[in-house]
């Protein structure tokens, strides 16, 4: 297939049909458009204001301000944030590096860490922010997940091994609806998990925490038939591993 490369483009209100293959190296305008395919960024490349379409990240690429898409955004290259703030209104799907560098990653739709994916959370200001459901199924590398923040609205299924935070990585369920964990890889784990949700959490599996905090209002119930208004003891959480 064919390489389109532009330094400049603008895709205002139209509706196009991409291919996998078109390059933009300067800036990419279209708040209004509608599209199908990707635009893949490339060097310097900046997208002023928002735009409506999809972005792929099939080359290494370095985030040199904002950006804010109404689409989807796929990685099969290394991404560095670089203290910036990537904000994707659809579906993330990681399949490369993804390095946070102090900045945030916002999904407003679902996330999906896939086989070779491999994430950098190694700051205080690191943030992944995800409003939908969250899938881990990677294996291929352990991610360095020893600071930030990971936030999650939805549902959190951990399939494969490499999901192994430590140090102070935080995980937090602040979901508006119920939301389900499933932890189906006894080699993966979180650090600490805080619960917030307070239309309740279920917990489906073995919940693999070095640490829990269950705030005020939160609901937790396992699969055992248990439950947990407030925060769990270490006895409680022994208790959570052994029988669920």
């Amino acid at each position: 297939e064919d390489y389109a490369y532009f330094a400049n483009l603008d895709l205002g209100n139209e509706k196009i049909s991409l291919g996998d293959h078109t390059i933009v190296t300067g800036e990419l305008t279209g708040a209004g458009c509608e599209m199908t395919g990707n635009i893949n960024l490339r060097g310097a490349a900046t997208v002023i204001g928002e735009f409506g379409g999809n972005i792929e990240i099939n080359s290494e690429y370095t985030m040199n301000s904002d950006i804010h898409i109404k689409g989807n955004l796929s990685t099969t290259s290394h991404l560095y944030l670089n203290g910036k703030t990537f904000t994707v209104d659809g579906d993330v799907s990681i399949n490369n590096r993804v390095y946070l560098q102090k900045g945030t990653l916002y999904c407003g739709r679902d996330l999906i860490t896939n086989y070779s994916s491999w994430i950098f959370m190694e700051n205080v200001e690191d943030v992944i922010n995800v409003r939908g459901n969250y899938t881990h199924d990677g294996g291929y590398h352990n991610f360095s997940l020893t600071n930030g923040t990971f936030y999650i609205g939805g549902n959190c299924t951990i399939d494969k091994s490499g999901f192994e935070g430590s140090g102070s990585h935080t995980m937090v369920f602040d979901g508006e609806s119920q939301q389900t964990i499933s932890f189906n890889n006894a080699n993966s784990n979180f650090n600490k998990a805080i619960f917030r949700n307070k239309n309740g959490i279920v917990i489906t599996s073995t919940l693999n925490a070095n640490e829990v905090e269950i705030e005020e209002g939160c609901d937790v119930s396992f699969s055992n038939g248990g439950s947990a208004g407030m925060t769990l003891t270490d006895e409680e959480v022994a208790m959570c591993k052994a029988n669920a």
